[in-house]
């Protein structure tokens, strides 16, 4: 839509004789009118793997966000694919949409333990590396969210910043609703029960990232180390209202322990968790 000289000077007060300089005076006009028509950016940071069963209903349900709340709202789906040997690349590529970024991710090493966990963690940095937008949500490859999540979210962050942890139904492979996760507000941080909090639920300002990346080496995931960064800033906020389904049927790429994902010796879990707790208390005094 175009619009003529003058209804772009209105977007600035009248005066009755402009400065000297003339390229001054029309560069504010210029930037008035631009800052009146922003969009503010959502960048979602998608890990793939191998995903190509599910993941057009997880893309089409990021893609058909609504923002009531936020209106002015625009999305970004950044993607870190891990060397994929099914279609999972060739169907995001097929929706010829230009708020997919695709970005290709080999990571050659093997970890003798949790190597689809800690490979899948920088996977994720790699999307999280490329993402331009000022709020940052990480999504799995086989879930499916609820059209208000990100709209909820973003509404929290823009009031506060920090993380944001949203509630999630369980589902089964068919997505058949069996459960629902909704996260305890008053766990301790030296605490060793299990209380994690799932990567797909998060979202945060890009001014968090300073404090996340690059992930330790020695961390059993990125949302392990998310978790406890926030936690310890007092940067961690809940959402209580279930915003996504996610999906478990048993058997998944990254999650599931066996030849290539080893679980952790005890005393290796805890030297692991120390490392955390280090790193985390560290960059908060440095960054």
């Amino acid at each position: 839509v175009t619009q003529s000289h003058s209804s772009l000077c209105s977007f600035v007060p009248r005066r009755k004789h402009p400065p000297n300089n003339y390229t001054l005076y029309y560069t504010l006009i210029l930037l008035t009118y631009l800052n009146s028509n922003y969009l503010m950016l959502v960048s979602v940071c998608m890990a793939t793997y191998n995903g190509a069963e599910f993941i057009k209903e997880q893309v089409d349900s990021i893609l058909n966000q609504v923002f009531k709340e936020n209106p002015d709202t625009e999305i970004e789906l950044v993607v870190s694919d891990d060397g994929s040997k099914d279609d999972t690349v060739s169907i995001l590529e097929n929706y010829n949409d230009k708020r997919i970024r695709i970005f290709r991710h080999h990571d050659q090493r093997q970890y003798r333990y949790l190597n689809a966990n800690r490979k899948c963690m920088k996977n994720f940095e790699n999307a999280m590396l490329h993402a331009s937008g000022e709020y940052i949500f990480l999504s799995d490859q086989d879930d499916v969210w609820y059209p208000y999540k990100v709209d909820k979210a973003v509404s929290l962050l823009r009031n506060g910043g920090g993380t944001v942890a949203s509630a999630f139904d369980m589902g089964d492979g068919r997505l058949r609703k069996n459960g629902i996760v909704v996260y305890p507000h008053d766990c301790s941080f030296f605490s060793f029960r299990r209380f994690s909090i799932y990567g797909f639920s998060m979202a945060f300002t890009k001014d968090e990232m300073r404090y996340f990346l690059p992930f330790p080496t020695c961390c059993t995931g990125h949302d392990v180390y998310i978790q406890y960064s926030s936690h310890w800033r007092k940067t961690l906020r809940f959402i209580d209202e279930p915003c996504a389904i996610h999906r478990y049927s048993g058997i998944h790429n990254v999650s599931s322990f066996g030849k290539n994902n080893v679980m952790v010796p005890l005393y290796l879990k805890v030297l692991f968790r120390l490392n955390t707790y280090i790193s985390v208390m560290w960059r908060a005094l440095v960054r």
